[in-house]
């Protein structure tokens, strides 16, 4: 297989899963779908948007940020807090993934303190 032929296959896969997943129901975390529990932001979830971000750096292409903003609306409050966030199921892997939100959603950024 030619160097342009895997990517080609790749780009396949990625519209593939990309096409099939929602928030709720993500193909690349088919296990938690078939578990019948609701899907909660985990560590894969944030893989994938992450590679999605980096696509749609590479290529320019819309799709995989419109997909990426559509996935991550789902989790993100309007005060840029993710559900369901609390002490008791916050991870570190949480709380570095939670940085998809900036780049995505500036308007969703928690106001800081002014010094004045």
């Amino acid at each position: 297989m030619t160097h342009e032929e895997i990517l080609t296959t790749l780009g396949h896969y990625v519209d593939y899963l990309i096409a099939g997943s929602t928030a709720e129901a993500p193909l690349w975390n088919i296990e938690k779908v078939r578990s019948g529990k609701p899907n909660k932001w985990n560590y894969i979830d944030g893989c994938m948007i992450t590679a999605c971000l980096s696509l749609y750096k590479t290529t320019g292409d819309e799709k995989f940020l419109d997909f990426s903003k559509k996935f991550l609306d789902y989790f993100v409050r309007t005060t840029a807090s993710l559900r369901p966030m609390t002490l008791r199921n916050t991870t570190w892997t949480m709380l570095i993934r939670a940085k998809l939100v900036y780049p995505l959603r500036p308007d969703r950024r928690p106001a800081l303190p002014r010094r004045d």
